[in-house]
This record gives C-alpha cells, sequence and structure tokens, in this order.
C-alpha cells in the first residue's frame, strides 16, 4: 500500500476533512480571550482544535465500528475499518495513545490553571460518554454538545477568567448549534441504523415506497418545531451578541445573509418526503458550515475583518482540498 493510499485511510478514520468545525472555535476562543490573533498560543490553540477533532472523531470511528455499528452501516462498508485496510488493534493503539497526548498538551495550554484544569476533565469526559454510550441515548447530543463548546470556552477563560454578556451569548450559540447538528442533522444521517434516535422517539420515520428500494421521509410537526426552534434560537443569540456589542451594519447583514442561508438549508434537510441520504448530506454539511460561520462573525468584534476573512477562506479551501482527497469529491464526505 504507498503512502498516499495509507494517509488518505487514515484521514477517513479520523474525519479530518471536518477540522474546520472544531479548530476555528479553539482559535476564536484564544484570540478572544487574549484579544489579539497575533500571539503564539492563539496558535497553539489551533492546533489544539485540530487535535481535538482527529483524536475525539477517530475514537467515535473506533468505537462505533467495534460496537459493530458501522460493521453493518451499508453506507460505510467503505471506511478503513470495514475494509481492513486499518487493521482494529492498530487503530486503537493510535487513537489512545493520541488521546493521551491531547491531554497532556491540553494542560500545558491551561498552564494548570485549577478551573481550566476542571473544565478540560468535563470536556474530555463528556466526549468519552458520547462515543461510548451515544448510540444507546436519544440525548447524546447534550454530552458531545458540551465538549465541543468547551473547546471555545476553555481558551478564552484561560486567558481572559472573567464571563462577559457577550461571552454568554457566544458560547450558548454554539452549545444550540452543536445540539441541532447532533440531535437533528446527525440523527436524520444515521436514521436507516438501528440505534437511539431523538427525532425518531418524537416520530420521525423512514418507510420504503411500495417496496422499491425508494424511500419516504416524515418528520412530523414534533420534529419540525425541534429544528426550527433550535435554528432561531441560534440566530437570535448571534444577534444578541452583535448588538451587544455594537457591531457595524455590515457585520449584522453578514451574518443575516449566513442566517438566511442556514434557515433554506435547514427546510430542506428536515424536509419530508423522498429520503435520498446524499441529497440531504448535502443540505447538512451546507447548514453547518453556515451554522458555524454565522456564529464566528461575532469573533470580527475582537479580531477584525481581515483575520476574520483570511479565517474563513482557510476553512473553505481546506475543507476542499481534503474532502477532495479524501472521499473524491468538494463538499459531501461518504460518512
Amino acid at each position: 500500500m504507498n503512502v498516499a493510499v495509507r494517509l488518505k485511510n487514515w484521514l477517513r478514520l479520523l474525519r479530518a476533512h471536518t477540522v474546520v468545525l472544531e479548530a476555528p472555535m479553539a482559535f476564536l476562543g484564544a484570540a478572544i480571550g487574549l484579544g489579539t490573533v497575533y500571539d503564539p498560543r492563539v496558535g497553539a490553540w489551533l492546533l489544539f482544535g485540530a487535535l481535538y477533532h482527529g483524536v475525539g472523531y477517530g475514537m467515535n470511528s473506533y468505537v462505533d465500528w467495534e460496537k459493530g455499528f458501522d460493521k453493518e452501516d451499508d453506507a460505510k462498508q467503505h471506511h478503513p475499518l470495514n475494509t481492513g485496510e486499518i487493521k482494529p488493534e492498530t487503530a486503537k493503539k493510535v487513537i489512545y495513545g493520541l488521546t493521551g497526548i491531547l491531554t497532556v498538551y491540553l494542560l500545558v495550554l491551561v498552564n494548570f490553571h485549577l478551573p481550566s484544569v476542571g473544565l478540560a476533565v468535563l470536556m474530555i469526559a463528556s466526549g468519552l460518554v458520547y462515543n461510548y454510550f451515544g448510540k444507546y441515548i436519544s440525548l447524546k447530543a447534550i454530552p458531545i454538545s458540551i465538549a465541543h463548546t468547551l473547546v471555545f470556552f476553555i481558551p478564552y477563560y484561560t486567558y481572559a477568567q472573567e464571563v462577559s454578556i457577550y461571552i454568554v451569548l457566544v458560547t450558548a450559540a454554539y452549545f444550540v448549534h452543536h445540539i441541532y447538528q447532533i440531535a437533528v442533522a446527525g440523527d436524520i444521517k444515521d436514521i436507516y441504523q438501528d440505534e437511539a434516535s431523538l427525532i425518531q422517539s418524537l416520530g420521525a420515520t423512514i418507510t420504503e415506497y411500495k417496496s422499491r428500494g425508494v424511500y419516504m421521509f416524515d418528520a412530523t410537526a414534533k420534529v419540525m418545531l425541534l429544528s426550527y426552534v433550535l435554528m432561531l434560537s441560534e440566530v437570535s443569540l448571534v444577534v444578541g451578541a452583535l448588538m451587544y456589542t455594537d457591531q457595524t451594519l455590515a457585520v449584522v447583514v453578514l451574518a443575516s445573509i449566513l442566517a438566511g442561508l442556514a434557515i433554506l438549508n435547514t427546510d430542506k434537510m428536515i424536509r419530508p418526503g423522498l429520503f435520498l441520504r446524499k441529497k440531504r448530506l448535502e443540505y447538512i454539511s451546507k447548514r453547518e458550515f453556515l451554522g458555524y460561520t454565522m456564529v464566528h462573525t461575532s469573533s470580527i468584534y475582537v479580531i477584525g475583518y481581515k483575520a476574520f476573512a483570511a479565517m474563513i477562506v482557510c476553512m473553505v479551501v481546506y475543507l476542499g482540498i481534503v474532502s477532495k482527497f479524501i472521499w473524491g469529491n468538494w463538499l459531501v464526505p461518504e460518512v
């Protein structure tokens, strides 16, 4: 097996294409806490965010496979643990070795500041609960949303050590965003699977249409209400953060455009009707990126337009290049 194929398999296992989800949050948390992006500690936190993503999602990939969920998932038969291109024993050793390294790195970053260490323990524990028990609990979105949101809050609090209304609003927006992505988007993506699902407990169903291999999705009024309440809550929290910091009209307009596009993709993702998994994944991916970017606009107050624009460009370029290398397409991962 050549180097490029080996690299592709490991990047698939670690789901490296979506590093753009957590890495910018750690970057922004540190930048806001320090009041600048021009500090080497911001770069150190960016690296932490990337490692957090790879370690956490790599562990999730391994545990889901080891427990049998991904072994039986037709949509994941091309993943490296199923194809045998990465041995389970090797994956386990690498992932848990990286977990130890990441833990030590995090403790060094927070300089063993006791409150930050406590938050770090909460983050790690919440991630482990999700990875090991998430398939069995319908409210699995809560522990992983705590873990992901702390990727932003820990670096901020390590340096600022004060919590303003602005930070409360931004942190809450990230939390709601993650709740939505796991409880709604994630459950739609894996609706075929025999696992605990909040939207299915609220009545969402997928049924074969006249036994022709065509499936229909019914979201139900409760599921749609949950989706829109979460989406509008996220938008409201971002608007609140922008208003509290007296952002310019340009920032408000940008956030509004992103909010509108996120709502549009939310509607397409959750709409009852023909269930084409790849098409739903496209809406899920767009909504996730748009929602994250909308929340990120609240950071312009601190980092400025140029740094924000550079961050978004880097996110788009990285996502496109790595997705193309790993999955063969620019946007919709084969996950």
